[in-house]
């Protein structure tokens, strides 16, 4: 993590001498973890979960920016009582009591974007490099195990800004985060000013 944060310091660095292009922003919204969980007997299984990020960017030039980011994608949950069970990509569970599997994910990374304006519209794509932690917290009778993965994997999302005023704009996107070998997308509303 102080990598990520060390690696997108020296990325911005070159391009302060020009200080009225920065930005920042919070965003939030709603997110679906796509964890592989299939051959659900059962269980309640709820991939919906709901987001929020906040990011800082530089604006390069009229068609480029780069931005750096954290993302906390919520949590998806599977709930189920004696004798339910699911698997997933990575294995699978088994409830021998009643119980609750909490799956949760937040990363940080950074992105450039490239982007056209129309009038007060920009519309953009991104892509770029994240760090993710998965959470898995199991729930048994009370009783509460967890364990954690982590990794790195690549991000991509499209969306449009709307320019309120010359140093704030409203902003609509949907990013889709590859997790290893499982995905989460977030479809989100925010709000982003300049300084």
């Amino acid at each position: 993590m102080k990598q990520l944060i060390a690696t997108i310091s020296l990325l911005l660095l070159p391009m302060t001498a020009n200080a009225e292009e920065w930005y920042a922003g919070i965003a939030g919204g709603s997110t679906n973890l796509d964890f592989g969980i299939t051959d659900v007997v059962g269980a309640t299984a709820d991939k919906t979960g709901t987001g929020a990020s906040v990011f800082i960017g530089k604006q390069v030039n009229e068609w480029f920016s780069i931005d750096g980011f954290y993302t906390d994608l919520g949590e998806g949950t599977v709930s189920g009582e004696n004798g339910d069970s699911y698997k997933t990509r990575s294995g699978s569970g088994q409830f021998l009591s009643t119980g609750k599997d909490v799956l949760s994910v937040k990363t940080i990374g950074f992105v450039g974007k490239a982007g056209m304006s129309n009038g007060r519209f920009r519309t953009y794509l991104k892509g770029g490099y994240h760090f993710w932690d998965k959470k898995v917290v199991v729930n048994r009778a009370g009783v509460i195990t967890s364990a954690e993965f982590d990794g790195d994997s690549t991000v991509w999302g499209v969306g449009t800004e709307y320019k309120m005023t010359e140093k704030t704009a409203l902003l609509l996107g949907y990013d889709n985060y590859k997790l290893g070998g499982d995905s989460a997308t977030f479809f989100h509303a925010g709000v982003l000013f300049k300084f």
